[in-house]
């Protein structure tokens, strides 16, 4: 271990003795006086892992191996179990699960509603296979599946065991369907959804606008998108884009009054596109630096300054982006004032 800032970074792998599991799918450890979380682990279990993430007092951290294995653990029923982030209690039979969670019930409730939970509470369960008609999968590089655990990186499957039949049919032609010519390459997110008679599919695809003023192109992202959510600091300003986006009858677009960075920052998973119209000043090194951590699949700038967008520009093709396409839009004739939209794609 390095002593880094007065904070002991773990700088290699470690091994923990998992006491419990907590809400999250984690099993819970210690480390010099750190909480430890890692996945795929049953209590009493001695694991050897890797940190992944580290704060004060805790450990985000990566299961490399079982060393001394738990008696109620089984073979999981998913060759994917373990990389797709889909399912999290595949090694342990599904009697341990259901008291598992109730435990963690109880004490959730005992930590954080400081409530006495009833002497006995009523568990009501179905069957643990094949019950799910309902699916969202992305789509990335010839591959539909369920993004990795801890991560927005798409895992491809041929099946899932806890999806009915008939979401197991559409996984089987959805695959065939994207290697064929007429397939949108557009599309990112699909949800399946099946009555075991027929199956509907759903083109999910979120936007995000950033620096949104009066909604100027969030009203107009709302005609193409299912979701988006318009981020502005400005209170009158989001009033008014709140009038605009209720006059316009677009229930699915919510507006959000917080400065770009501070909700970039709270931002777990990326948009599937994002615009962004900021200040002369540019967006700056924190925010660019930001994007290129979440990865949105396609971003769009509209600058008024080229002296800034270059800079933001260098910073995001440095971070994995390219331009696919540049135009000037010319408002002010006769002076030196021009506009610029840029459109970057991973």
């Amino acid at each position: 271990m390095v002593r880094d800032t007065g904070v002991i970074a773990i700088t290699g792998n470690f091994e923990v003795t998992v006491e419990k599991l907590v809400y999250g799918g984690d099993g819970l450890a210690r480390l010099d006086g750190r909480v430890v979380f890692a996945p795929f682990c049953l209590p009493g279990e001695r694991i050897r892992a890797a940190a992944e993430r580290e704060k004060p007092g805790l450990v985000r951290a990566r299961t490399l191996e079982v060393l001394e294995a738990a008696p109620e653990r089984v073979d999981a029923g998913c060759e994917y179990f373990g990389r797709c982030g889909g399912c999290h209690y595949q090694h342990a039979p599904y009697e341990y699960q259901l008291a598992a969670k109730r435990a963690i019930l109880e004490e959730e409730l005992h930590r954080l509603a400081h409530t006495v939970p009833p002497q006995e509470i009523e568990v009501v369960a179905a069957e643990p296979w094949g019950y799910r008609n309902r699916a969202q999968f992305h789509l990335e590089d010839g591959r539909l599946g369920y993004h990795e655990a801890r991560s927005h990186r798409v895992w491809g499957i041929a099946h899932c065991p806890i999806a009915s039949p008939r979401v197991n049919q559409a996984i089987g032609a959805l695959n065939q369907m994207m290697h064929e010519g007429r397939w949108p390459r557009f599309v990112r997110t699909l949800e399946v959804f099946t009555d075991e008679r027929q199956v509907q599919l759903n083109v999910l695809e979120t936007a995000l606008d950033l620096y949104a003023g009066v909604g100027l192109f969030s009203l107009a992202l709302a005609r193409r998108f299912r979701k988006v959510t318009a981020v502005e600091s400005g209170g009158g300003a989001v009033r008014d884009l709140r009038f605009n986006a209720e006059r316009a009858g677009f229930s699915r677009l919510q507006a959000e009054q917080a400065t770009a960075e501070a909700f970039l920052e709270k931002l777990h998973s990326p948009p599937d596109f994002l615009l962004m119209d900021p200040p002369r000043t540019g967006a700056g090194k924190a925010m660019v630096a930001r994007l290129c951590e979440l990865k949105p699949r396609a971003v769009v700038i509209v600058a008024c300054d080229p002296a800034t967008l270059a800079r933001d520009l260098a910073g995001l093709i440095a971070g994995g982006y390219h331009t696919a396409r540049m135009a000037l839009v010319d408002l002010f004739p006769q002076t030196f004032h021009l506009e610029t939209v840029v459109r970057l794609e991973r």
